[in-house]
């Protein structure tokens, strides 16, 4: 008899401890589907011929785009653009590529930088996006002046 008392009051305090006898639920039903593709620099590797058209011009001063061709580099995780000689730090966003990089601006204000952002996104074999421009520009060195342009990139 004194073991089954026993026997009970173990039963009675594990109970307890395990916040009484709730009934347990059958666990949501197993999603074996792949989960999704994840984007990476690779999906946006190799050398395209850009064209760009100024969407909005906030320095007023026929600023154009110079480069012609870019350069998708996942291994140095880069951009390049041509003409202009510079080198982006490019990442993946989602299923966008952002490359970004400030640089000297001599024809600016003293003391100032020049920061670019591109935008693009995959269409097919092509990019498409922005690249937006911001800099102090002469002889207004108090305001930035922002630019950005329209890209389209074609291998």
């Amino acid at each position: 008899m004194l073991r089954e008392v026993h026997a009970l009051v173990l039963a009675a305090v594990l109970l307890g401890a395990c916040g009484g006898a709730d009934v347990v639920e059958d666990p949501a039903p197993f999603d074996d589907s792949p989960p999704p593709p994840v984007m990476t620099l690779e999906a946006f590797a190799g050398s395209y011929r850009i064209d760009g058209q100024a969407i909005t011009d906030g320095c007023a001063e026929g600023v154009y785009l110079a480069a012609r061709n870019i350069v998708v580099d996942p291994i140095a995780r880069s951009l390049q653009a041509d003409v202009v000689e510079r080198t982006y730090a490019a990442r993946v966003d989602g299923e966008t590529l952002v490359a970004e990089g400030r640089f000297p601006s001599p024809d600016g204000c003293p003391d100032s930088t020049l920061y670019e952002t591109w935008v693009l996104a995959r269409e097919g074999d092509a990019l498409t996006g922005t690249l937006s421009s911001t800099w102090l520009l002469r002889p207004d060195c108090m305001h930035p002046c922002t630019i950005e342009f329209a890209i389209s990139a074609r291998r």
